[in-house]
């Protein structure tokens, strides 16, 4: 370093770190601009070390440069800045993220760094997105305390007569150290413990001589399967290190070697904490045999994950990637809402979950069973034990499995583009062959095509022929909210998956044939009007049960993509616009029709539907049983009040849909309901009214 640097400034307060491990950070700073002095330090995280390596003038004197070139900053409102400086002429590395934020009663800008020897820039890199992710979630926390503490010193100016603001940066400090030391710790941990770039198939479970030696097979193929559908993340625990260990190395065989840098094998004396946006990681399970993850830490995770318990041989998983970015989303604007209205630091707890919007509740059994067993997984693994361990045959053949992979996910890619002209028209069917295949959680999990045209390799991250299968199974980039939210109402139309529990019809029942058979009028492109014609020889009753809880998923599906802006303070009263207002009445509670708001009206409605259609009384599922006299009735009622959900979709949400980039798929959607009740006669025409005029646009 240079002698030239500035001597220690006594007004930069310092936290120095005690870690177990060798730290390969240097130092972590919160620096602002001062419009009279220029950037300067507030405060200084360190590594307590035997050896000084930094003295705090040297680490003063970096952290300035960060904000050099600052004062003219035009950064959009809220934006966060992440910058890389490379100081070859200190041997540096800076990594550091520039905001905007109150400081004494003026907007300032800040700079919270952390600094590396340019010697470990090979061993940073790859851990780099892991690190800005859980930074920038703490400044927006700490951005709203510091305006929150702006707010609550004013008024106490004001009250007392005052005459000047006292400092009020002081109070982000303690947050960024409760982020700025897990940082640490985990960088710490990596340098120590990670997974290396180059596996030897002798140090995991595929070296066995059998399939069973080291652990059940459906075990096995249920951890591979779901650590690819779940974007080559996964959370390995147990009791013994040299196990946990073996399956971390097998499951990283699966992962590039940048994404093995990212992951982390378990330390045999004590156990790591659980690490969001780490690929795979080993944990111990503590002296009861217990082993508890962070919600909220799991949450923040970039994909979702697979939990692998090799003490009892359980796997599970969370939802797919499209569901597990809308939920974090959400999630996430909760937890910062909740902190806007806290009144201390005690009341946001690290590891608690917050009950904050009863809109959204997070649930707490994240974590389902494996729901298909991948074909091609289980092919592999029952050829890969009969070739002779030892030798480089299994190695050999694993990458030729990897390589199949990869080129099935490019057929079936150029497939969609050529399906969808080059990105000119959405992707409205996705054709599946049955149930369990990988090809089924390639297609579901990169068939992401909207009006926006995206390129594949943009939609990847990077160039397929440098990703991972696991990431070719399930690729998803977190995206900004309308994207990821569009991207999840496209998935899920032709998916078993729905924002509520979803009604199914029992496989080999008449009701289940019928179900299969409008599916198929729709997928083979038939128009509409003809689709919905009751089929030569079948009971309308059946017919319009089908259709009912097919159009109950739907409509839920897509009230569902828009919830978050449908708010009893956008929409205080259920209506379609000006002229028609819609009041709720259910002879229980609401005995006389009753006015609520929209969000209130619309959970009101999707209970009231979900009890009709899951009564045996009225929906019988048992062959023989006969609908009730009053079935059309009922159904009538039904779908009624799931026209109220379109129009007030489509007159004062429809702009949203069209930003999600999703409005194809809703007048899709809505023309299939019109045609069949109009077909069925089971909606009276007046209540067609308030969209009248785009129903003779569209359905002509």
């Amino acid at each position: 370093m240079s002698t030239l640097c500035p001597p220690p400034s006594p007004a930069v307060a310092k936290t120095e770190i005690a870690l177990s491990g060798e730290s390969p950070l240097l130092a972590a700073t919160f620096a602002y601009w001062d419009n009279i002095l220029g950037p300067r330090v507030r405060h200084i995280w360190a590594p307590k070390t035997e050896q000084v390596l930094l003295s705090d003038g040297e680490i003063t004197f970096l952290a300035n440069h960060t904000l050099n070139g600052e004062i003219l900053r035009n950064a959009e409102s809220g934006a966060i800045d992440v910058k890389f400086f490379v100081l070859s002429e200190k041997g540096v590395i800076i990594v550091s993220l520039i905001f905007d934020g109150n400081w004494n009663g003026d907007r300032s800008t800040y700079g919270l760094s952390i600094i590396l020897p340019q010697t470990e820039l090979s061993f940073y890199l790859p851990l780099h997105r892991v690190c800005v992710d859980r930074l920038t979630h703490i400044i927006r926390k700490g951005r709203i305390w510091m305006h929150k503490e702006r707010q609550e010193n004013v008024q106490k100016i004001v009250l007392e007569g005052t005459e000047r603001m006292e400092d009020q940066g002081q109070s982000i400090i303690p947050m960024l150290t409760g982020e700025v030391i897990p940082v640490m710790e985990l960088l710490s941990s990596m340098k120590s413990h990670s997974v290396p770039e180059e596996i030897d198939i002798a140090d995991t479970v595929l070296n066995d001589d059998d399939i069973g030696d080291s652990c059940h097979e459906g075990f096995l193929l249920n951890a591979i399967s779901s650590h690819l559908q779940t974007c080559g993340c996964s959370v390995v625990v147990g009791s013994s290190a040299e196990k946990v260990n073996k399956i971390v190395r097998t499951l990283c065989l699966f992962l590039t070697p940048a994404e093995r840098k990212c992951s982390r094998l378990c330390e045999a004396e004590s156990s790591f904490k659980y690490e969001s946006g780490l690929f795979v990681q080993g944990l111990l399970k503590d002296s009861t045999g217990s082993f508890v993850l962070p919600f909220r830490q799991v949450m923040y995770a970039p994909y979702p994950t697979t939990h692998i318990d090799v003490d009892i041989n359980t796997v599970k998983q969370m939802p797919p990637c499209h569901e597990h970015i809308y939920n974090q989303r959400r999630y996430m604007r909760s937890e910062l809402a909740a902190f806007w209205r806290a009144t201390s630091e005690e009341d946001m707890a690290q590891d608690t979950v917050i009950y904050t919007d009863e809109s959204f509740t997070p649930d707490l059994n994240i974590f389902q069973d494996v729901l298909h067993r991948d074909t091609l997984v289980k092919a592999f693994l029952d050829q890969v034990f009969h070739l002779k361990p030892g030798f480089s045959l299994r190695s050999t053949f694993l990458a030729q499995f990897l390589l199949v992979l990869h080129r099935k996910a490019l057929t079936l890619i150029k497939y969609i583009e050529d399906d969808t002209k080059k990105h000119e028209v959405p992707l409205e069917i996705i054709q599946e062959e049955d149930g369990r295949g990988c090809l089924k959680e390639i297609t579901l999990q990169t068939a992401r095509l909207g009006p926006e045209g995206w390129q594949w390799k943009t939609l990847l991250g990077c160039d397929l022929s440098l990703r991972s299968p696991s990431c070719l199974f399930a690729s998803c980039q977190r995206k900004e909210e309308n994207k990821t939210m569009s991207i999840a109402l496209k998935q899920v139309f032709n998916k078993d998956k729905t924002f509520r529990p979803k009604r199914k019809f029992e496989p080999g029942t008449q009701r289940f044939e019928l179900h299969k058979r409008a599916q198929a009028s729709l997928n083979s492109g038939v128009d509409l009007k003809a689709a919905v014609q009751l089929p030569s020889g079948e009971d309308q009753n059946d017919w319009v049960a089908v259709h009912v809880v097919d159009f109950f998923n739907r409509i839920n599906l897509i009230y569902g993509t828009i919830c978050e802006f449908c708010t009893e303070r956008t929409c205080p009263v259920m209506s379609g616009g000006p002229k028609y207002e819609y009041r709720w009445q259910d002879d229980l509670k609401y005995k006389k029709p009753t006015a609520l708001p929209a969000p209130q009206y619309m959970n009101l409605l999707m209970d009231w539907i979900e009890v009709q259609i899951n009564n045996e009384d009225i929906f019988p599922t048992c062959v023989g049983v006969p609908f009730p006299k009053n079935f059309l009735q009922i159904c009538k009622k039904i779908l009624c009040r799931l026209f109220r959900v379109f129009v007030h979709v489509y007159i004062h949400h429809f702009d949203r849909v069209i930003v999600m980039g999703a409005e194809a798929h809703v007048n899709t959607c809505y023309k299939h309901f019109y045609y069949f009740v109009t077909e069925m006669n089971l909606i009276d025409r007046k209540e067609l009214e308030p969209l009248k005029e785009m129903t003779s646009r569209m359905c002509h």
